[in-house]
């Protein structure tokens, strides 16, 4: 018998490369300075050793990282509002943050693409909102917490 009951504790996901990582140059120094380092083992120990400190690394530059997109717009559109609607209207100003903002909805968007493993983006839609929904409502229904055995043994 399988138990999804979502009440029990939290673990640690496993690790996930976020694609809009390859995009960001300081991504990239993190992964070459933690593939740098040196291990002493078998050949598979140094891989597996060099995996887990860029995962790490990757992880600690997160944190410090502003990497969420979504925040990212919010802020954006509201530049862009107070920009519009200000005394003097800075054209140049507009433009960059209306590319910014381009660029933020491209970098959701490919966030929402790996995160639904789904083609329908590919076709045009751009409903973030329905995605995320999808994507929540599938992980609840995936994940296992623990096996019953007979007599109610776990």
């Amino acid at each position: 018998m399988m138990n999804s009951d979502i009440r029990h504790r939290r673990y640690k996901g496993l690790f996930r490369f976020d694609y809009r990582w390859t995009k960001i140059p300081k991504c990239k120094a993190v992964v070459k300075d933690k593939w740098a380092t040196r291990f002493q083992g078998s050949r598979w120990f140094r891989i597996h050793s060099k995996l887990k400190a860029c995962r790490q690394g990757l992880l600690q530059w997160r944190r410090v990282s502003n990497s969420n997109s979504g925040q990212r717009i919010q802020c954006l559109k509201e530049d862009l509002k107070q920009l519009q609607e200000a005394r003097e209207y800075d054209s140049t100003r507009v433009q960059q943050v209306e590319r910014s903002l381009r660029q933020e909805w491209q970098a959701e968007e490919v966030f929402w693409r790996q995160k639904s493993r789904v083609e329908w983006l590919k076709a045009g839609d751009k409903n973030t909102a329905y995605f995320h929904a999808t994507t929540v409502q599938r992980r609840l229904r995936n994940k296992i917490v623990g096996l019953e055995y007979q007599y109610g043994k776990w």
